[in-house]
């Protein structure tokens, strides 16, 4: 069943050596940043999801996929650009017209996303150079009810859990206790290849909840990481020395 959750996950993946040959040859048009706005009536944490722009691509994706739940129908985006003469939002708009929005002039247009990748396109300042990213909202669907598939004893405590530690705020993909097993099974949700830091994250959302939530009565935590892709020699030194039940 894990086989069959992480081959429906996500993409990653770009030429560093041609990604610095864009980066000059697009300087004109190249975006700095992107983000989601705070929007808590769609649902909160938005503005925390990272964003990845591969200039060599002409593409932006979010390496962690977006919270379970997630209207993609109406999402507001903040782009950082330096000293451009355009900035539009091409949203594809099914056996119509493609709904084309102008970002300078108004910066909270909400922006439906559930048709596919909404094309941004960046004009420079003299007009002489136009180019266009494809932004993907990676979200993984259905996750909840998949994972409930699993077996009798998972109880869905939330998605984007919220965690305080010490006064810093952090947000679990998905929390889930299992009767059976009478432990927190913490998820992480990433719609990229698998990297080291990821297993030290799981790790520290592993030991919080250990501290925070877990019970006498209760056993360790377990924590499942579901990435696309993952180089089997990075997985297994990532994963060698840690202590805790991580998959």
């Amino acid at each position: 069943m894990l086989a069959t959750l992480l081959a429906a996950m996500g993409f990653a993946g770009c030429n560093s050596e041609k990604e610095d040959i864009a980066t000059v040859s697009y300087s004109s048009v190249a975006v700095e940043g992107f983000s989601l706005a705070a929007d808590d009536s769609v649902l909160a944490n938005l503005d925390s999801v990272f964003f990845t722009i591969d200039l060599n691509n002409a593409l932006i994706f979010n390496a962690d996929s977006l919270p379970v739940g997630t209207d993609v129908s109406k999402l507001v985006v903040k782009v950082n650009t330096t000293s451009v003469g355009g900035v539009e939002l091409i949203v594809p708009r099914p056996g119509m017209t493609d709904s084309v929005y102008n970002y300078l002039a108004n910066q909270h247009d909400s922006i439906d996303f559930s048709h596919g990748p909404v094309t941004l396109r960046i004009t420079s300042q003299d007009r002489m150079l136009t180019r266009d990213y494809d932004i993907e909202q990676a979200l993984v669907k259905d996750v909840t009810k998949l994972l409930l598939e699993l077996g009798t004893g998972f109880a869905f405590l939330g998605n984007q859990y919220h965690l305080n530690v010490g006064g810093d705020d952090f947000y679990i993909d998905l929390l889930f206790y299992n009767l059976n097993l009478r432990c927190y099974v913490v998820i992480e949700l990433k719609t990229g290849e698998f990297k080291p830091e990821y297993a030290g994250q799981l790790n520290f959302y592993l030991s919080a909840v250990d501290g925070i939530l877990k019970k006498e009565q209760d056993n360790s935590s377990i924590g499942l990481l579901l990435c696309k892709s993952k180089n089997d020699l990075v997985a297994e030194y990532s994963l060698k020395d840690m202590s805790k039940p991580i998959g």
